[in-house]
C-alpha cells in the first residue's frame, strides 16, 4: 500500500514538472515570437524613417535650386521726342513695327545710305530709293524717276536742313504711323506696301532751287 502511494505521488510529481515545463516552452516560445515580431516591426519603422528623410532631402535640394531671374520684357523704346516706339519681345527685330515689320539693322542701314546719296545731291542714285509716287515739298507729285530727276534739276540742299541731317545717326529713329523720319522731317523712309519687304523714300523735304 505504501509502495503505491509512494508510485502515485511520484507519478504526479513527474505531471506537474511536465506541465510547468511546457508552460515555460509555451512561454519561451510566445517571447520568442513576439522578440521577432518587436524586432520586424523596429525594422519596419527604421525604413519608413529612412524614406521619409531621403524625401525631405530630395524636396530641400530641388527647393534651393537657383532659378534664373526673370528677364525684363520692356517693349517699348522712348524717342528723342518723347514717343515711344513699339519693340518685340525677340529683340531689336520689331523696333520699327509700328509701321513696317522689316527688322531694325534692315532699316537703319538703308536709312544710312538715304542720308549719304541725299546730302551728295546725287538725284540719280536717289531717284532708285523712292516709292513712287512721291509728293515733293510743297505739293509737287512725281511718278517715277524720269519726273523726279526733272523736278530736281537746278535743286539743292537748303543750308538748315543739310545740317539738320548731317546730325542724323540714323539710329533708333523717329517712327509713327507714316513712316520713319530722317533729320526734324527732312526725309521720310517706310516699306513699300506694293513690294513687302522692300524700303523705300515716301517723302522728301528741304530741297531749294540754286
Amino acid at each position: 500500500m505504501r509502495k503505491k502511494i509512494l508510485t502515485g505521488i511520484l507519478a504526479l510529481s513527474m505531471i506537474a514538472c511536465m506541465t510547468a515545463c511546457g508552460t515555460k516552452e509555451d512561454a519561451s516560445i510566445e517571447q520568442c515570437g513576439t522578440k521577432e515580431n518587436t524586432s520586424s516591426m523596429k525594422t519596419e519603422q527604421t525604413t519608413t524613417e529612412e524614406t521619409a528623410a531621403a524625401t525631405i532631402e530630395a524636396t530641400t535640394a530641388a527647393s534651393s535650386e537657383e532659378t534664373p531671374a526673370a528677364e525684363s520684357t520692356d517693349n517699348s523704346v522712348e524717342t528723342s521726342d518723347g514717343n515711344e516706339t513699339a519693340v518685340e519681345e525677340s529683340g531689336d527685330s520689331g523696333y520699327y513695327v509700328v509701321c513696317t515689320n522689316i527688322d531694325k539693322r534692315t532699316v537703319e542701314e538703308f536709312a544710312a545710305n538715304v542720308k549719304t546719296t541725299y546730302l551728295q545731291e546725287d538725284w540719280s542714285g536717289l531717284s532708285n530709293m523712292i516709292t513712287y509716287p512721291i509728293t515733293m515739298y510743297p505739293d509737287v507729285t512725281v511718278n517715277n524717276a524720269d519726273e523726279f530727276l526733272s523736278y530736281m534739276e537746278n535743286k539743292t540742299v537748303s543750308s538748315d536742313d543739310r545740317t539738320e541731317l548731317e546730325k542724323e545717326t540714323c539710329v533708333n529713329l523717329f517712327a509713327n504711323s507714316t513712316g520713319i523720319c530722317l533729320g526734324s522731317g527732312q526725309v521720310w523712309i517706310g516699306e513699300d506696301f506694293n513690294n513687302p519687304g522692300k524700303l523705300g523714300i515716301i517723302g522728301i523735304n528741304g530741297v531749294v532751287e540754286k
